[in-house]
């Protein structure tokens, strides 16, 4: 075929190139460095190389120039018939397994080849989050998608239209898209300004074992596709321990409530305004292993996200931007995909937020704790006295983690759906994650307590008696891994505290500052109930960026009472403003970008109104802390495991020498030193970690993206295409290979953009 001129690249003059092929690092993002005249490029566009799944990719073929005519073979079969005039289209035929794609370009700068080593996974998954979860209990049929087909509860893909009343603002099935719609329905007019009948089609399907629900503007009667090429992803809430495929409904892509009885779906989504974003030609997708309580693995909502949004790009075309929407859950989604899992989302608008489950779930321990001490003595335990020894505005924050969340210590608190005998803890459903525990057999869990002096700060500002602080902390105790309360401290080991850093399960190290993303949080710490999303979220991750990653413009703190979907237009103003400072195909150069670019409709902003709050700046004075900063940790709320140093009594000069000596017995190898870093800490996480295809045990592994280009005659070109395998989970090498990692790291690049 002949090919047209590629607008992006362009013709240039070119001597004559060598055959061969090489391939070179690209970004995260999707761009690579420039290509030298005449060369070629053959890149995957709707995933990484090496996470292919379904049998299919889009590929883009660039470089090329006017009158030059292409081929593209997969395996030695001719599939250029799959090439738009642009040199881009779908490859289908692809096997599970290693697959080679070759572009040949013949034209007036001589004959070049690129080869990309292209990897197949079922559409089912494994990917990327190591072996599937078992047992596992299919419900399509109570999202009404029928019956399972397989073990992997697979349901047959069907399509669905519905048309927003004029109205009463719901969105109503279409039991005949042909006929005439009713005479309520409304219009809406798109981005490029066309007004056209408010009609969505809903796509229902399986990927991933998850339940995906993907809604579009498109009216069958003028048989065409509103779309804008603009993609929100809703992430669901709350945090769940697995085991079951979660149920949701087309309404949940539509962005009404769902009427599926599932609490965690989009609880938020009246706040976000979905509607309006489809009427503008938005895409939105809903899927519901990237609802947080259906199963709290972030690695498995980063890999549906994956191949839900690589299934968007090869059905329905390139994505512009995909903007990550949702809270609580919904929010940690979205912060972890962008310090694990870069180029997965283009910005953020997380609500409500927490910078990961890893910490949050210290809070969660240390309230437990801490509540069995204070209900056993409420006339000791004043709300003054909690309130100091906790950080919080309300006790019944603390009151509510318990209630809520405590749960995900104890194995049998599983899903009602779940057979009896699953361990159903927070680690258990990460096993893949943190590993064994090779003396019990039980998943390693990420919880310490050891060293920590629960209320020191209340102590130094005398908010609680020298004698209060003692007995605080010898009766705190911990929790077993079966739950249960002991009067020893938990220990979560020097190699749990290595996986959480070089892993990225605590948030803050990885290349976060790439994503731009505005913090939407209402303040909510005196709202009975839901008051664990406590207003000190935001700032602690504001303070990882400032500790690690030397600043926080990536990051705009939205507080007090903003309106969620007000934050889509200064998102969509920044990115823009970001793709028009050019290519960045490198890390550095592209965080500097994201910063440079930040729009003024996007600064940070409060809107309480309370004396002594400025009404621009973050509203700071109003968050509280929490019962780790309270002990003395760091604002970034991001050491798991501290540092120990012996008791010292120059520490506590209010303390008799009885006390001292109930002290050292309750902290016999020391207290927490935060001035020193903490164990396992690392300087960088490595992006883009995979724990296997279920094929092997997960061991992590650093992936790469690549891109295949003609060689050069008489140019280097560094070669990046292999992966890098780090120790199996858990193994005490993980200290070594993190700090090389973290070096390495920023040579480890993936596009998902089309």
């Amino acid at each position: 075929m002949t090919v047209a001129v590629l607008a992006a690249v362009g013709w240039q003059p070119a001597a004559a190139q060598t055959s061969g092929s090489t391939t070179v690092a690209a970004s995260w993002f999707g761009q690579t460095p420039p290509l030298a005249p005449g060369q070629i490029e053959l890149a995957v566009v709707s995933s990484l190389p090496s996470t292919v799944t379904g049998e299919d990719a889009r590929v883009a073929i660039r470089g090329a120039q006017p009158g030059d005519t292409l081929r593209l073979e997969r395996d030695g079969i001719d599939v250029t018939a799959s090439l738009g005039p642009d040199g881009s289209g779908v490859v289908r035929g692809l096997r599970v397994g290693v697959n080679h794609l070759t572009a040949t370009v013949v034209g007036l700068a001589g004959t070049r080849t690129a080869t990309l080593v292209v990897t197949d996974h079922p559409v089912t998954g494994p990917v990327i989050s190591g072996p599937h979860q078992v047992p596992f209990v299919c419900e399509t049929e109570a999202s009404g998608m029928g019956k399972p087909f397989d073990e992997d509860c697979s349901a047959k893909p069907r399509g669905d239209w519905f048309a927003r009343s004029a109205v009463t603002g719901r969105f109503n099935p279409l039991a005949d898209p042909s006929a005439a719609y009713p005479p309520d329905t409304a219009t809406t007019t798109t981005s490029d300004g066309r007004t056209v009948p408010f009609v969505v089609r809903v796509e229902s399907l399986t990927i991933n074992r998850s339940i995906t629900r993907v809604a579009v503007l498109d009216d069958p009667h003028a048989k065409s596709s509103g779309w804008n090429h603009h993609l929100l992803y809703s992430f669901g809430e709350s945090c769940g321990t697995g085991h079951h495929q979660g149920t949701n409904s087309p309404e949940n892509a539509l962005g009404q409530v769902s009427s599926t009885g599932n609490p965690y779906d989009n609880a938020f989504a009246p706040f976000v305004d979905l509607p309006t974003q489809l009427g503008t030609g938005a895409m939105t997708v809903h899927s519901t292993l990237t609802i947080l309580g259906v199963e709290c693995n972030d690695v498995i909502s980063a890999e549906t996200l994956m191949m839900v949004k690589e299934h968007v790009i090869e059905a329905y075309g390139p994505v512009l931007h995909t903007i990550g929407v949702g809270a609580s859950g919904g929010a940690i989604q979205q912060y972890t995909a962008a310090n694990n899992y870069p180029g997965l989302i283009d910005a953020g608008t997380p609500m409500i937020s927490f910078p990961d489950m890893t910490t949050t779930l210290m809070t969660i321990g240390d309230c437990l704790l801490l509540d069995r001490v204070f209900n056993a003595d409420p006339l000791r335990w004043t709300e003054p006295k909690r309130d100091a020894i906790t950080g919080h505005r309300s006790s019944n924050i603390c009151a509510d983690w318990d209630s809520s969340y405590s749960s995900l210590l104890r194995p049998t608190a599983c899903d009602p759906t779940v057979p009896a005998g699953v361990r159903c803890t927070f680690q258990d459903d990460q096993i893949n994650l943190w590993g064994r525990d090779p003396a019990t057999g039980k998943a390693r869990r990420p919880l310490d307590n050891t060293g920590v002096q629960y209320g020191s700060a209340a102590l130094r500002s005398g908010l609680i008696s020298g004698a209060d602080f003692v007995a605080l902390n010898a009766a705190v105790g911990g929790v077993d891994i079966d739950g249960a309360f002991v009067p020893t401290r938990m220990d979560m080991g020097a190699d749990v505290a290595r996986v959480a850093y070089a892993t990225g399960r605590v948030t803050g190290r990885g290349p976060l500052d790439q994503t731009p993303i505005i913090d939407n949080h209402q303040n909510l710490d005196l709202v009975p109930v839901v008051d664990v999303h406590d207003d000190a979220r935001p700032f602690m991750m504001r303070a990882r960026l400032d500790a690690h990653l030397g600043g926080h413009k990536s990051l705009a703190l939205w507080q007090g009472e903003p309106y969620p979907s007000d934050t889509f237009a200064p998102a969509e103003q920044w990115l823009s403003a970001l793709e028009a400072t050019g290519s960045h195909p490198d890390d550095a150069s592209r965080a500097a970008a994201v910063a440079k670019s930040r729009p003024a409709s996007a600064a940070d902003r409060c809107t309480v109104l309370q004396a002594g709050v400025d009404g621009t700046a973050p509203c700071d004075a109003l968050a509280g802390t929490s019962p780790r900063i309270a002990a003395g940790g760091p604002p970034t709320e991001d050491v798991v495991k501290c540092a120990l140093a012996p008791v010292d009594p120059a520490d506590y000069p209010g303390l008799a020498a009885d006390e001292l000596a109930t002290l050292r017995t309750t902290f016999p190898t020391g207290v927490c030193d935060w001035k020193a870093p903490g164990v396992g800490e690392l300087a960088r996480t490595t992006p883009w970690l995979s724990f296997g295809d279920g094929s092997r045990p997960p061991t992590p592994v650093a992936l790469t993206n690549v891109v295949a280009r003609s060689a050069v005659s008489g140019t280097d070109v560094l070669a990046t295409s292999r992966s890098r395998a780090l120790p199996a989970t858990g193994d005490w090498p993980w200290l070594v290979a993190g700090l090389a990692l973290a070096g390495l790291g920023l040579l480890v690049r993936r596009p998902l953009r089309g």
